[in-house]
């Protein structure tokens, strides 16, 4: 990731170590040799205050040179703890300039420096013992080349000039080492300091990277992902919000396309409404016209006088008797069939005797199937008990005993028998005689479609019976079809068993 938190933390974190470092470089070069020199002239302040709080008079001025010696030894442990202190060397001088306490080899060189340094400063600004303290650096020249000093100068409170110095060549020294050495220690530190960084940004990233995966995996409707972190801090709540979002989110998707696709089963249904409607338009109109256009024509040839024969006018007045009752069949099977299709007529489930009905039905079959030349077998239990709407049930038998009767052929055989299976009863109703081709095993069942139409319009059917088969069944919410056999057809339908 081109612009990630974790190469942003390591620019800001970078530049803040060398800005630090380059800082303390220039601050030291700058600074540290003024600190060292105002920390060296307070150290000299401390230390001509215990000179001269510890100085005893009789080291210059006792009778004896016994007292004398016992003076200084007194005074030597506090003189020589200075010097090994504070690296510096002393001198101090008696009021009359014939005696001298020194701690250095050079005693005649500082006391040249001291005697230039109190009579050129009471030349330069007429010097007063009173100001008992000057604290300033000189350059002090040698056969090995010039030399820095820190020096203290004055009079004791008891008269007694003195002089302490500190080389500050060494406190340079000191300060270019101290430079050097911070310079290492700070390359070393930034070297540590990245590797740090590496992995406490790798720790304080790995969240925001496992944030940022889990909003790509949302962004692409995966709501699977969820944050595992389980840190209390402000990644932790945006972790657990991001959950509660993805969870709502899903919720909503969820009911968006469960709407969507409830929307798009009304779209279909409207449209196989409508595609219904006129399709049903378009089949009664197809199918009425014919008998419109016989009962039409022969009440015209009546009105007309076509024939004075009697016989022949109750031929045309059977003619439009028999049509108008085909058209009044039909009727009462579309509206049969819209009032079960639409839910206007409840389906009552009740138990029944399915032998006793169906024996009923064949009975009422046998005298066309006689006409027909039909043999009629009935092959059921005895008191076979089911559940469902008796009337209906009836309505699907009749409609399949009459379809066998009018598409019987060949050995002109009907059997209506039952077949138990489990605790469902399967009734069959077959015939012999021509197959149903393949491709309109499924079509039956449409309103108005024929098989073979010259056939059905030879014995008055309307194509609507099988219809009305399928709507009784998907009302009873059970199983129903028809398949072909070796020697015709047979149409079946199941009933939960009593």
């Amino acid at each position: 990731m081109k612009y990630s938190i974790k190469a942003k933390f390591a620019v800001i974190f970078i530049a803040v170590m060398m800005l630090t470092f380059l800082a303390c470089v220039v601050l030291n070069n700058l600074f540290l040799k003024q600190y060292y020199t105002i920390y060296k002239k307070s150290q000299l302040s401390e230390m001509y205050e215990i000179i001269n709080n510890s100085w005893d008079d009789r080291i210059f001025d006792a009778a004896t040179q016994e007292e004398r010696d016992e003076a200084y030894e007194s005074v030597l442990p506090i003189l020589q703890q200075l010097r090994d202190e504070y690296g510096a060397e002393y001198l101090v001088m008696s009021s009359d300039w014939s005696d001298f306490c020194c701690s250095a080899n050079n005693s005649a060189s500082l006391m040249y420096r001291l005697r230039n340094n109190i009579f050129r400063k009471a030349k330069m600004e007429q010097y007063d013992l009173s100001k008992q303290l000057i604290i300033g650096e000189v350059s002090v020249a040698s056969r090995t080349g010039t030399s820095s000093y820190l020096e203290c100068w004055g009079t004791l409170e008891q008269g007694y000039p003195f002089l302490i110095t500190i080389p500050m060549d060494s406190i340079y020294d000191s300060a270019s080492i101290a430079n050097r050495f911070l310079a290492y220690i700070g390359l070393i530190s930034m070297f540590l300091g990245v590797i740090v960084m590496i992995l406490t940004t790798n720790r304080m990233t790995r969240p925001i990277r496992e944030l940022t995966n889990l909003s790509e995996r949302i962004a692409d409707l995966d709501f699977t992902a969820k944050y595992e972190g389980k840190s209390h801090d402000e990644i932790g709540v945006l972790g657990n919000n991001m959950n509660i979002l993805s969870d709502k989110l899903e919720g909503t998707i969820k009911e968006l396309k469960s709407a969507n696709l409830e929307l798009t089963r009304d779209i279909q249904k409207k449209e196989e409404i409508d595609d219904m409607r006129k399709d049903f338009i378009s089949n009664v109109s197809h199918e009425l016209k014919t008998p419109i256009a016989l009962i039409s024509g022969y009440a015209e040839g009546l009105r007309d006088g076509i024939t004075d024969d009697p016989e022949s006018m109750s031929f045309y007045c059977d003619v439009i008797i028999d049509e108008a009752a085909k058209m009044n069949r039909m009727v009462q099977k579309l509206m049969t069939l819209n009032q079960l299709e639409f839910g206007k007529t409840q389906t009552n489930i009740e138990r029944f005797c399915l032998t006793e009905l169906a024996r009923n039905v064949v009975g009422s079959a046998e005298l066309l199937a006689k006409n027909k030349n039909l043999q009629m077998y009935f092959d059921m239990p005895e008191d076979l008990y089911v559940f469902g709407d008796s009337f209906q049930i009836e309505e699907v038998l009749t409609n399949y005993v009459s379809n066998a009767i009018n598409h019987c052929s060949g050995e002109n055989l009907i059997s209506v028998r039952a077949e138990i299976l489990g605790n469902k009863v399967r009734v069959n109703v077959r015939n012999t005689g021509e197959n149903i081709p393949e491709d309109s095993l499924d079509k039956v069942w449409e309103k108005f479609y024929k098989v073979d139409k010259a056939r059905t319009r030879e014995y008055g059917g309307s194509g609507i019976g099988l219809s009305i088969v399928k709507a009784i069944m998907e009302a009873h919410g059970q199983a129903f079809g028809v398949k072909n056999t070796d020697d015709g057809v047979c149409f079946w339908f199941e009933l939960d068993r009593a």
